[in-house]
């Protein structure tokens, strides 16, 4: 397999994250946020109440939520064999499920360096480890008490160091110590940075995660597969888009897949998928996804991945995937949505 690495290196260094910063600060430091950007998207959501119920340090912890994504489960439905795929590095399983569904080539990228080298851990994990010790290492089990996964983590780390790039080896060695692993104690489920584990929650909706021989299934396709991570500039991706047959950017963070999606379009993407979560990125509550009947092109939105009665399975076994010549009514209405909440 040629893993091509990290294509924009940023300049990293021993003393990045000095020791007079504020946990705050050293937080949004290891998720690749600038505080004034972070203060900015903070205010502009409690403007329209998505953080009544939430207590301050609640709201900075949504913010930087990396963890794997329920919309993950959509992906197993689908055959990527022979499609070049991009999506994005903060949702965890996505490059993985692509991987297992058949596709050989994927690009992932984030503006994020920290789920960017996160991710860079989870393909050599997935290619080094056996079954059981992936799920040890990522799974999120509340019974294991914090000494004892700063132990597994550091051998773990150690065992895989060889095979990562230079700046994730220096990336990892900055937060490997007691102080930053407590960021990522899998005890408290919603952990500001959590991107290293699998939630309980979301285990069934990975395939490859369902059993050990799902799992060597995946392994020995990534084994012949190409992955690359590329960090970005939010604002404008520097991507080939039209690269790829299949671009996927649900979790993306807070309310950027519209802007994302168009600016992707721009630069040749055949057909680009995403969501909106409803808790987060819509003040509405529960998970929200709009989508398209691949056979009537209606659009709708559905609830926590559930079906709507109106339309049948077969018409939907592609609705996160947007076709160019459909999206435009789409991005149009989903873009007065995006306005309406944070204009």
């Amino acid at each position: 397999m040629e893993h091509i690495g990290i294509d924009t290196q940023p300049n990293l260094k021993e003393s990045e994250f000095a020791k007079t910063k504020t946990k705050q600060e050293q937080l949004y430091d290891l998720a690749g946020f600038s505080m004034e950007a972070v203060t900015a998207k903070l205010e502009k959501l409690k403007q329209v109440g998505v953080f009544e119920h939430l207590d301050k340090e609640s709201q900075h912890d949504f913010l930087l939520w990396l963890g794997s994504s329920d919309s993950i489960k959509n992906l197993e439905k689908l055959d990527f064999t022979g499609k070049k795929i991009l999506t994005v590095a903060g949702s965890g399983e996505f490059f993985q499920s692509f991987i297992d569904r058949g596709s050989k080539q994927v690009g992932v990228f984030d503006y994020s360096m920290f789920a960017c080298f996160f991710n860079e851990l989870k393909l050599i994990a997935a290619r080094e480890l056996s079954y059981q010790e992936y799920i040890n290492f990522f799974k999120t089990i509340a019974e294991r008490k914090v000494r004892t996964i700063i132990d597994i983590d550091e051998a773990v780390i150690v065992r895989l160091n060889p095979f990562l790039s230079s700046q994730a080896r220096i990336f990892l060695k900055q937060i490997a110590t007691p102080e930053y692993w407590k960021l990522l104690n899998p005890d408290f489920t919603e952990s500001p940075i959590s991107i290293r584990h699998i939630a309980v929650n979301h285990a069934n909706d990975i395939n490859f995660l369902a059993s050990e021989k799902n799992y060597k299934i995946m392994q020995e396709r990534l084994r012949h597969s190409n992955v690359n991570f590329r960090i970005t500039n939010i604002n404008s991706p520097d991507i080939n888009a039209q690269n790829y047959d299949y671009v996927y950017i649900s979790n993306i963070s807070f309310g950027h897949q519209v802007e994302i999606a168009t600016q992707l379009l721009n630069k040749g993407a055949k057909c680009v998928g995403f969501t909106f979560g409803g808790s987060i990125d819509l003040p509405i509550g529960g998970d929200y996804y709009l989508a398209v009947d691949t056979e009537t092109g209606e659009i709708f939105s559905q609830r926590n991945n559930a079906y709507d009665t109106r339309h049948e399975k077969k018409h939907l076994r592609q609705w996160h995937i947007y076709m160019k010549t459909e999206i435009e009514h789409f991005l149009l209405r989903a873009h007065l949505l995006y306005t309406m909440v944070f204009a």
